[in-house]
């Protein structure tokens, strides 16, 4: 049998709806090469992304062939350590040889973010330990998606929380067979409260977003769920 909502349990919900936003904000890591500005910090920095790579456990198998082998990097930076040993030797020409080393060297460690960054991708819950596992930074990239159309549960039995497109004034359909509908009423906003609902029963939301000047957007697809 169905019961109405006390007023406690509305003002519950009421509460919950406020966190309810039109806008869905995901959180990204991006792989990201920090290359000192001292010849001795690059060297370094490189020699650091060398010693932690190799081993790694994060390491794709196969090693991919468009990336940078450790072989070749490990060659390229003993290559800039005895170009700069020449520099020290104040060798004509040596300050030259050393920095076109030098660039080798980064191109060789921007190839291998690529790699870095699909295993991150691939385990966002543990990217960032992966990315550092490497030796390399990375940037935070916050972006926001469009609320998609679904439904929440809340505190209270039965009833859920449906959730429109985007944002902005919506109407609502809600049936058990997508013919009969149960009556919700039009919002000025992207959510609103169902009724109760039966217990394991199964139900079908959609909704359509009434722009400026009442334009009327189609109907979303229909949103199956059903009531635990």
């Amino acid at each position: 049998m169905k019961t109405k909502l006390t007023v406690l349990q509305r003002c519950i919900i009421c509460i919950m709806s406020i966190g309810v936003r039109p806008l869905v904000v995901i959180r990204h890591l991006v792989v990201k090469l920090k290359w000192p500005s001292t010849v001795s910090g690059k060297i370094a920095k490189s020699k650091d992304i060398l010693t932690m790579t190799t081993g790694n456990p994060n390491l794709p198998s196969p090693y991919p062939t468009n990336v940078c082998s450790l072989a070749q990097l490990g060659t390229d930076i003993t290559a800039v350590d005895t170009a700069q040993a020449n520099v020290n030797a104040r060798m004509i020409g040596a300050v030259q040889d050393r920095n076109s080393k030098q660039r080798t060297v980064k191109l060789d460690l921007e190839s291998m973010k690529s790699m870095v960054q699909i295993k991150a991708d691939a385990n966002p819950a543990n990217a960032e330990n992966i990315i550092l596992s490497f030796g390399f930074d990375f940037k935070v990239v916050v972006f926001k998606q469009k609320q998609q159309a679904g439904v929440k549960r809340t505190t209270v039995s039965g009833v859920y929380m449906l959730l429109g497109e985007g944002g902005g004034e919506h109407e609502w359909q809600l049936s058990a067979d997508k013919t009969n509908m149960i009556y919700v009423a039009p919002t000025s906003a992207a959510h609103t409260l169902s009724p109760v609902l039966t217990l394991k029963q199964t139900y079908y939301m959609r909704s359509r977003k009434i722009g400026k000047k009442g334009v009327v957007y189609d109907w979303t697809p229909w949103f199956e769920f059903t009531v635990i």
